[in-house]
């Protein structure tokens, strides 16, 4: 309904729960936007659990950043939860930056239990509080939004009882950029077609018969000829041979000689920067070598390409470098961007519950934590790109040290040695938790499938 009366604005869109995510940038595309709000709950695989509305206001920020407007403003829908507590300074940063924070009470003071899809049938059933086994009940606190808009110059309106005509009203008062403002004189390049008529017209004129011409002693008519023909022959030669290095590339890369392949990639960026094709080739290889910082780079240019095909593994495999060089947050944004471009990605969906779980224990311990290796593959390359397969150097094992793989295998022999039997609940949820250590390891860069003859639990 807000959205309905923003004709002419432009809007941004933010999602929160544990953190901040832009949906959607600053775009005056309405019916885009609700097309995105009508599809948010799909994207809740994007976020990290919990309730943090101070990441949500952080993040709107971010995408305010971009307008011209000199007044700007953010409206919070929520049910008021908001677990870091860090939501009413987000909301007085704001107003010094003068935008206005409006928030908007969704839910009831009496609460309601918190419906979750049952893991076994599919259909909505409360979810337990592991702890009380009680169900979770989510209720709206409307004493923090009332703090949250108060700091942020807005006012506060109940979703049970009212619409949001009144923020649309105050945003209408607010002081939007002036259309002249925003108006740049652009020339416009059309030399190109009086250049390539004058070149035509030059072609032609060494063709004309000396004896046509007007004035005589020019050179001779097919002298220009062969000049053309050699410089396209040379831009030519300059593709072919870009493209032969890039192939040449391919097939280090899949033989795994991959500083070979490296050479090879950069001798054609040599010839054809700016390829982002070449720059994700020469990232995955990076990669591989395990140059993560300078892998970073490259792969940073690849998630510029026009082709959508190749963006979605490019910012997937920048994720995966990001984590090795031991930047989860960076690596968490990247895997998100690989998600909303390909949803159907599941390594990346796997390695963005790894690395929400690696934050989550890193701000539960208070100090850096190991940061876990990307669960799938380095993506597909684009046709001519290095198929990567996330294999990597693995470091030899310490005397005496079980690699961590065979002692999960051990546990399970352990586990489920003996005839069948019924497993109580403890048994059982630990030997689910096994099998689920297992399918991860098997799914690391240099992971195996399985031992020749290992069991197919």
């Amino acid at each position: 309904g807000l959205l309905d009366r923003m004709s002419g604005d432009r809007v941004a869109l933010v999602l929160v729960a544990g953190d901040g995510l832009i949906r959607s940038p600053l775009t005056s595309d309405i019916g885009a936007v609700r097309q995105l709000v009508a599809t948010a709950r799909a994207d809740a695989a994007l976020l990290m659990p919990g309730s943090d509305l101070g990441a949500g206001i952080d993040s709107a920020l971010r995408a305010l950043a971009r307008g011209q407007a000199s007044e700007q403003a953010i409206v919070v829908v929520s049910d008021g939860e908001d677990h870091a507590r860090a939501a009413t300074f987000a909301a007085e940063d704001a107003r010094a930056r003068n935008v206005v924070v409006f928030s908007a009470g969704v839910g009831t003071a009496s609460g309601a239990p918190v419906v979750e899809a049952d893991a076994a049938t599919g259909e909505p059933a409360p979810r337990i509080d592991p702890v009380t086994g009680a169900p979770v009940i989510t209720r709206l606190d409307e004493a923090h939004l009332h703090e949250i808009a108060a700091a942020g110059g807005g006012h506060y309106v109940s979703l049970a009882s009212d619409s949001l005509d009144s923020v649309a009203a105050a945003i209408d008062r607010l002081q939007t950029a002036r259309f002249e403002d925003l108006v740049r004189r652009t020339p416009v390049e059309r030399y190109q077609m009086f250049l390539l008529a004058g070149l035509a017209l030059l072609a032609l004129e060494r063709l004309i018969p000396e004896g046509v011409r007007s004035r005589p002693g020019r050179a001779p008519a097919y002298a220009g000829v062969p000049a053309l023909a050699l410089l396209a022959a040379l831009l030519a030669s300059c593709a072919m041979n870009a493209t032969a290095h890039n192939d040449s590339g391919n097939r280090y890369y899949e033989q795994r000689r991959y500083q070979e392949a490296l050479d090879a990639y950069r001798r054609a960026q040599d010839l054809d920067a700016g390829n982002p094709a070449l720059a994700f080739n020469a990232g995955t290889t990076l990669y591989q070598l395990g140059r993560y910082d300078e892998a970073i780079a490259e792969l940073r240019a690849a998630t510029a390409a026009p082709d959508a095909g190749l963006r979605a593994p490019a910012w997937y495999n920048l994720g995966n470098a990001y984590v090795r060089a031991g930047k989860l947050a960076d690596a968490r944004a990247a895997y998100r961007e690989a998600l909303l471009l390909d949803p159907s990605d599941s390594d990346a969906k796997f390695n963005l519950e790894l690395v929400n779980r690696a934050l989550r224990e890193r701000e539960r311990e208070g100090a850096d934590a190991e940061p876990p290796p990307p669960g799938g593959g380095d993506g597909d390359a684009e046709p001519g790109g290095p198929a990567a397969d996330g294999q990597e150097p693995t470091g030899e094992q310490p005397a005496g040290e079980e690699p961590p793989a065979a002692s999960v295998e051990r546990q399970l022999e352990e586990a489920l040695a003996g005839e069948e039997r019924a497993y109580t609940l403890e048994e059982a949820l630990r030997v689910l938790d096994l099998l689920r250590q297992r399918q991860a390891q098997q799914r690391l860069p240099g992971g195996e499938a399985g031992a020749p003859g290992a069991p197919d639990y």
